[in-house]
């Protein structure tokens, strides 16, 4: 499984390489945003792809 961690906005080609998860395991295609934006190509592509985009301002909201 692979994680990256980007200090940024979420664009569109951070969903692309999320999106390569789904063919491991649907659950492992997630992004986690904490305190940034998501663009809105990101997450138009995100709902077509079927890539989960969960944001939060404060990261344990994450988990909630």
């Amino acid at each position: 499984m692979s994680v990256g961690f980007c200090i940024g906005p979420v664009h569109k080609k951070d969903v692309m390489k999320a999106s390569v998860m789904l063919e491991k395991k649907k659950e492992y295609a997630t992004i986690l945003a904490f305190d940034v934006k998501v663009t809105q190509e990101a997450r138009e592509l995100s709902d077509e792809l079927g890539v989960k985009v969960f944001m939060a301002d404060i990261i344990y909201h994450l988990f909630d």
